[in-house]
């Protein structure tokens, strides 16, 4: 065997020994994600924000394109927009608002100055997400 098959055969096993650590129920980021998330158990590949940690179809991104955080889910450290009720439109954490673009799209949530309206077809559709 040459060494390319040595070399393959070493990535198989650390991947292998990778997967072994990786404990169930539990979501595993090798770097927390900036974005909340939780364990969805009915989550699967191909539905939004479902395998959000690349190991885990369960474990799925929420307060993203539309999908709502539980109460139990994982937020960062940061700040994070907080809305009564899930909105339809795109939103971001913009640090720089409100004086950002006149503050144009800033306080989304009606809270936090930093929680930014972005995208669509309507008033913020200037504001790239």
């Amino acid at each position: 065997a040459g060494p390319l098959c040595l070399e393959a055969g070493r990535e198989t096993l650390l991947i292998q020994l990778a997967a072994a650590r990786v404990s169930k129920d539990n979501c595993s980021f090798a770097v927390p994600p900036e974005t909340p998330y939780y364990w969805d158990p009915d989550c699967a590949v191909g539905q939004v924000g479902c395998w959000a940690d690349g190991v885990h179809a369960q474990c799925r991104y929420c307060s993203y394109e539309g999908v709502p955080c539980p109460e139990d889910a994982w937020t960062p450290s940061k700040v994070t927009c907080e809305f009564e009720h899930e909105p339809e439109g795109p939103y971001y954490i913009e640090p720089q608002c409100p004086e950002v673009d006149g503050g144009l799209g800033c306080k989304a949530d009606g809270k936090r100055d930093v929680c930014r309206w972005c995208g669509g077809e309507g008033d913020y559709r200037s504001i790239e997400c």
